[in-house]
């Protein structure tokens, strides 16, 4: 097998138009130039195309007409499907030049749900990647479960499989412990588990402003031959005082980038700390470096794929490409 460079996943809750609005269920507090749909639009593009990833995939779309052509003309082969009793709907694309597309795959979860997505050749190896918008809310809660078993078949008839979206539930909950059960785990942050992936705030039934922040959107994987090779990375908007959306950012989600490759050519890290924001030396992008004090480790640049052996010590470590920032 020849050098295959990683394998970046896009995932993000966009907020369709038909949700940003400004009455008691929807965004009131946000000022109404975060909520103009010629403004957003822009920025959701350029947030999506700025990630140059090799999947994209989105949730809650009302409006795909908005992402096709631009990533059609971008060189993604773009699937999309709504649901029949909605306007919303998921968006997955696949970069052609990066991945080997063999067949769509469209799961049904039950409650007007799908898992969407494709079946591609990485790495000489199937793999099943694709995009879930599961049932939100607390009197959801059975619903949501009966989607969760859905995926739990779903991964059971794979070997390798990764999928990402809006799960709806926390980190904490049955849902989520029973797909980690299931044998799907979860891409981390260099932290552990993202503290908050949405940010919003709501009015209470009482007239009361509530500011909601939690963490409900995943990337998750059940793989032999092939795994995360660096933390997951968050967008990281300024947030107001009022949540999310803002001018400069279109979601009340953040977005999340997920790095794979195949074990055999890139190898564990040993644990490294962290300096943010330093050129890598081919590409030059802004990336988070490593400061390994090891012997010798295979390293890489997620941004750019150029992969180096270096050698490093205690008296004079050497900073390192280590995630996409």
């Amino acid at each position: 097998m020849t050098n295959v460079p990683p394998l970046s996943i896009f995932s993000w809750n966009t907020l369709a138009d038909w949700c940003c609005n400004g009455d008691d269920q929807g965004f009131p507090y946000v000022p109404e130039a975060a909520r103009d749909p010629k403004t957003r639009a822009a920025k959701q593009l350029e947030h999506i195309l700025a990630s140059n990833a090799d999947i994209i995939a989105l949730q809650e779309v009302d409006l795909p007409e908005r992402f096709e052509k631009p990533l059609q003309d971008a060189g993604y082969q773009v699937l999309y499907r709504r649901r029949s009793r909605s306007p919303l709907g998921l968006l997955f694309a696949v970069k052609k030049s990066a991945l080997s597309i063999d067949v769509k795959l469209e799961f049904n979860l039950g409650d007007d749900r799908i898992a969407l997505g494709y079946v591609v050749t990485y790495a000489d190896t199937m793999l099943v990647i694709c995009t879930v918008h599961l049932k939100a809310k607390a009197h959801g809660a059975d619903v949501r479960t009966q989607q969760i078993e859905k995926l739990v078949q779903l991964n059971a008839a794979f070997t390798n499989i990764i999928i990402a979206g809006d799960f709806n539930d926390l980190p904490e909950s049955d849902c989520i412990a029973r797909l980690q059960q299931s044998g799907l785990e979860m891409v981390q942050g260099p932290t552990g588990v993202p503290e908050l992936t949405t940010c919003k705030m709501r009015k209470t039934s009482t007239g009361e402003r509530e500011m909601q922040r939690k963490t409900e959107d995943y990337i998750f994987y059940h793989t032999t031959d092939i795994k995360p090779i660096a933390p997951l990375v968050l967008a990281t908007p300024e947030i107001p005082e009022v949540g999310l959306p803002s001018v400069e950012f279109p979601s009340d989600h953040l977005s999340l980038m997920a790095t794979f490759a195949c074990v055999s050519q890139y190898p564990s890290r040993p644990e490294a700390s962290v300096e943010s924001e330093k050129p890598c030396p081919k590409c030059k992008r802004l990336v988070d470096l490593a400061v390994v004090e090891d012997a010798l480790a295979r390293y890489f640049c997620v941004a750019c794929g150029d992969d180096f052996d270096v050698a490093v010590s205690q008296s004079n470590p050497v900073r390192l490409p280590l995630e996409y920032q």
